[in-house]
């Protein structure tokens, strides 16, 4: 509020010094009589002023004028806010409600003063002390509940599951183990399923190599799957 009422006040001073300026434009007279009777005496000359010039003075005028207007009506209900707020501190006071200091802090606080130190001091000295206990009770809290027992982290192994030779067309992209006859065991990722061989892909060495088995030489064939536990 007292913002709005430094604003409005430099918005009436400039106005008035645009008056001023706008009267010397007219002529000497009128720009002393604006200029000497205006701001000593009353705003009875700006008026006159601007009434016989409107043209040229009317815009100042009008800016002045509502700003004026304005000044007033905050002003007031400013000063009378203020005289409400003193009276029941006063009163809040005579019950014991309130303390003459924080009576003090907040009448700066209302008219926008910086707060002295020592009013300060007293203002958050209970504030740590409110803080430090809210602190405790949470600590105490922390240590009171029960401690949860972390989930067991799911484990993986892999198997690998046995399945028909002529179902292996529907595992391509995975990895399979072949066992031939003679129990030698071949491991790979089945990249492509024909009808007479079953062709394998296996990183050897850094490298990439793809081999074939024959169906007539498969024992049995498994694919690899993972299981969790």
């Amino acid at each position: 509020m007292i913002a709005l009422l430094v604003i409005l006040g430099l918005v009436i001073f400039i106005t008035w010094i645009w008056l001023v300026v706008v009267a010397f434009q007219e002529s000497v007279g009128w720009g002393l009589i604006v200029l000497i009777l205006s701001f000593f005496f009353s705003p009875i000359p700006v008026i006159i002023f601007a009434a016989m010039n409107w043209q040229v003075a009317k815009k100042p005028f009008l800016i002045h004028i509502i700003a004026t207007v304005l000044l007033i009506v905050f002003g007031f209900s400013f000063i009378w806010g203020l005289v409400q707020e003193t009276m029941e501190m006063e009163q809040q006071q005579q019950q014991g409600e309130l303390s003459e200091e924080e009576a003090q802090r907040r009448m700066f606080e209302m008219l926008g003063m910086e707060i002295p130190p020592e009013l300060q001091r007293q203002e958050t000295e209970p504030q740590t002390t409110q803080d430090e206990i809210a602190k405790l009770t949470e600590q105490l809290e922390k240590n009171n509940k029960p401690k949860v027992a972390p989930e067991p982290e799911v484990q993986r192994i892999e198997v690998f599951k046995p399945i028909k030779l002529s179902r292996a067309n529907k595992h391509v992209g995975k990895v399979v183990q072949i066992t031939t006859i003679n129990g030698v065991v071949k491991q790979g990722k089945l990249t492509e399923v024909r009808y007479d061989r079953i062709v394998m892909d296996r990183t050897y060495r850094g490298g990439n190599f793809t081999f074939e088995v024959r169906n007539r030489t498969i024992e049995s064939i498994a694919v690899q799957e993972f299981e969790e536990y």
